[in-house]
């Protein structure tokens, strides 16, 4: 009978621990605490005050010693060249007992005032200095009261997007929901997701997308990662993005140091993949010191950034100053007549496929061929209608090509095609939607059950030559940040009608 008595009070004791213990699995951060995540994490607060790291009396951003970097995203430490950092968990911190530092000394429980001070100071609640290798930091009182308040759940605070069945994917859509391109990507990325989740998605987590277009604030949404096309952003990725991203480009270009380590890319820029074409005329010999290149694009945000990059690439390297004027439906006849414009000098197209078709034939219709050069990523003509005259003057750089896809990557595409009736128009969105989405399982199942979006981004800078089958292999490194580098250029043979693949430039991003 006594046994009996302890044993049921065992049990009411554990169920009264169990309902009292601060849950830790899968809860909300505050907005205190996800701004101090920021701060462990980014190394930015959220105050004018630059967070400052001072290492040895020299002081440098924040961003570049970052608390996660030594004490992990658990904040248990990770141990590196004789060094364990210390174990900054609340509850290892605030200990009654107090704790042990590596070289034997004591300390008492810290509180916040006196983690305060050590964070700033380097000057531990016994008054020992810390380790040499232990930055002193200068921030804000917000920022560092945000950092404390993240601190207090560090280890214990949700995997955003990821529950014990499910795994949220933000996915943005190629322009508005309801055009034709944005439905027949979702209609692909809807049928891949099915068939992860029917044959027991990844680890038991299932795949959930969420479809935006024009979003302005993806980090308060509820979703591990962001996968799809930059264009439908009206926030700059490159530098507002705290969740790991995976995209087709970037808009503007992407510099070997990155605005942004959370930001990864299949292609090369807009900006790169415009420029493959300069260093191609150059190659080529089509543009000559005597002549002046034109530049002509449509006037909007993304398409004039891109003219500007190319006319100041073109004053760098050739010393030559460009025409660059915006053209639409009613002005091309008089662009047309520009003494710049003509006959084997360089054009630069950036537009849509009815301004480019209607140039040509005011082009043809003027006895002007010059040399077109054009981006199918962001610029486009109706090939099969170009003026005979322009035969193998019209150069198109593609970030991918028909002769990098393989039988396996092919079956792929053609079994969800078949299979959900997938719109074949709109298939080279498609192809990259399924290119990120390969990319994207691949990394998950490479971490596993216990997964974060730290571990995630790591195992995107561990891909080496990872082979999709729909573009070349593709390599991240932790200063690569675009998987695949090489630019396609090819010509239109108005003649026998046939796209030709000329050579392949390395757009160096």
């Amino acid at each position: 009978m006594k046994r009996e008595h302890y044993t049921y009070l065992l049990l009411i004791l554990f169920v009264f621990v169990a309902a009292n213990k601060p849950t830790n699995v899968y809860s909300k951060l505050t907005d205190r605490q996800k701004a101090g995540k920021k701060v462990y994490t980014k190394g930015i607060g959220t105050t004018n005050i630059k967070i400052t790291a001072n290492m040895s009396g020299v002081n440098v951003p924040a961003t570049i010693m970052t608390c996660v970097n030594c004490h992990n995203a658990k904040g248990t430490g990770n141990p590196e060249g004789g060094i364990t950092p210390s174990n900054i968990t609340w509850e290892s911190l605030t200990k009654s007992y107090g704790g042990k530092r590596q070289d034997g000394k004591n300390r008492p429980a810290y509180t916040e005032k006196t983690l305060r001070k050590v964070i700033t100071t380097g000057i531990d609640p016994a008054g020992n200095q810390l380790h040499s290798v232990m930055p002193k930091y200068n921030m804000s009182r917000e920022d560092i009261d945000n950092l404390i308040a993240y601190l207090k759940v560090i280890g214990e605070d949700n995997v955003q997007g990821v529950t014990p069945i499910a795994i949220k994917i933000g996915f943005a859509l190629p322009g508005s929901i309801n055009s034709e391109n944005a439905r027949a990507v979702k209609k692909i990325v809807n049928a891949y997701t099915t068939e992860i989740n029917n044959t027991g998605g990844i680890y038991n987590r299932k795949l959930t997308p969420v479809f935006y277009e024009n979003k302005t604030n993806i980090n308060d949404d509820d979703v591990f990662m962001l996968t799809g096309f930059d264009d439908s952003f009206k926030v700059n990725v490159d530098e507002d993005l705290l969740i790991p991203a995976l995209l087709s480009y970037s808009k503007t270009t992407v510099p070997n140091g990155f605005n942004n380590k959370n930001v990864f890319y299949l292609h090369p820029s807009l900006v790169a993949q415009n420029m493959s074409l300069v260093t191609f005329s150059k190659k080529k010999k089509f543009t000559k010191e005597e002549t002046s290149p034109s530049i002509l694009f449509y006037d909007d945000e993304t398409r004039k950034h891109t003219a500007k990059k190319i006319e100041e690439k073109y004053r760098k390297e050739f010393n030559t100053t460009p025409f660059i004027t915006a053209i639409n439906e009613h002005n091309i006849n008089e662009i047309v007549k520009n003494k710049t414009i003509k006959t084997g000098t360089t054009l630069h197209f950036i537009g849509p496929h009815y301004i480019g078709h209607k140039l040509l034939i005011a082009l043809n219709e003027a006895g002007k061929f010059p040399y077109i050069f054009l981006s199918g990523s962001i610029s486009s003509i109706n090939v099969f209608n170009i003026p005979k005259a322009f035969k193998n003057n019209v150069f198109i750089g593609y970030p991918s090509w028909i002769s990098e896809k393989t039988v396996s990557g092919i079956k792929k595409y053609d079994y969800l095609k078949n299979k959900y009736s997938l719109e074949y128009k709109w298939k080279g969105n498609q192809l990259d939607a399924l290119t990120m989405l390969l990319t994207i399982e691949e990394c998950l199942k490479r971490i596993g059950q216990d997964l974060t979006q730290e571990l995630f981004i790591e195992e995107l800078e561990n891909l080496y030559e990872f082979p999709t089958g729909l573009i070349q292999p593709i390599t991240y490194t932790p200063n690569k940040r675009v998987g695949n580098a090489t630019m396609y250029i090819t010509s239109y043979d108005s003649v026998s009608e046939q796209m030709n693949l000329i050579t392949t430039i390395n757009s160096r991003e």
